[in-house]
């Protein structure tokens, strides 16, 4: 998989986008490094937040990778790691 055309800004949006509209849920900035199970996302929840992000970026992320996504900074990260 190929790094999205994207900013980290950009990223961290989506994210954002996805956690709100699966959970409501709005995190401030100062809790982007926060544990995603501590503010309130369950499994069933996260994996709605991944394919959320699948579709709003039209990638496939490979399941095993999911256990990086602990956080909204670690999910910008994932990405960031990813080859141009």
């Amino acid at each position: 998989m190929k790094r999205p055309a994207l900013t980290r800004d950009e990223l961290v949006t989506i994210v954002l986008e996805a956690i709100a509209t699966v959970t409501r849920l709005r995190i401030p900035p100062e809790r982007y490094g926060d544990n995603l199970f501590a503010l309130g996302l369950d499994s069933l929840k996260a994996i709605q937040v991944v394919n959320f992000i699948e579709d709003r970026l039209d990638l496939m992320i490979d399941d095993s990778e999911l256990k990086r996504f602990t956080s909204i900074n670690a999910i910008a990260d994932y990405f960031e790691s990813l080859p141009k």
